[in-house]
């Protein structure tokens, strides 16, 4: 328990730094020892391997052992919740999308990974408004910013599909889904 309230407060001690001023979170670095930021990067490197062979949830566990290592790394949280999106667990893909984006508000990956689980959870409409938000964010990354604009696209064309798709009956939907697939 006493563990759990260490690792609470921690978070909270960064999240409230990175609010206060961005510049301090990048000093909250030196707390953590090189040896720590090694062993880091040693699992996120063994996590890299595990995802790139499919393992997803191995490498939540190889990312989860580096973010306790260096929990002030977004990359590491944006990584954690690509592998969440990819075996459906949208509910900690969008709490460690989130932090990714806390810790780096203009990281692109960090805001596409929280707005694709928020509209995988059904939440289209504050997808969108995300994506929204994350693109002002993120203007000065073309690429990333090319890819939230195209994210967006997307969320809006599903929504519409959606919308459209309302009114017709279950088997016509299922008979369109089906030729779609061919």
């Amino acid at each position: 328990m006493t563990a759990i309230a260490i690792c609470c407060f921690q978070y909270a001690f960064c999240v409230k730094m990175a609010a206060v001023d961005n510049e301090n979170l990048h000093s909250l670095k030196s707390y953590v020892g090189s040896e720590q930021l090694k062993k880091s990067e040693d699992y996120k490197t063994k996590g890299n391997e595990e995802f790139n062979k499919g393992n997803y949830s191995a490498a939540v566990s190889l990312y989860s052992k580096a973010i306790d290592m260096s929990p002030i790394n977004e990359i590491l949280y944006g990584n954690r919740a690509l592998c969440f999106l990819r075996i459906e667990n949208y509910g900690n893909a969008l709490g460690d999308g989130k932090r990714a984006t806390l810790l780096k508000s203009d990281w692109p990956k960090g805001h596409y990974r929280f707005c694709t689980a928020l509209f995988s959870m059904g939440e289209h409409q504050r997808a969108i408004s995300a994506n929204i938000t994350a693109q002002s964010l993120c203007k000065q990354n073309q690429e990333g910013f090319q890819d939230l604009v195209q994210q967006k696209k997307k969320f809006t064309r599903r929504q519409q599909e959606a919308s459209r798709d309302c009114g017709k009956p279950r088997t016509d939907r299922l008979k369109n889904e089906t030729f779609a697939k061919k």
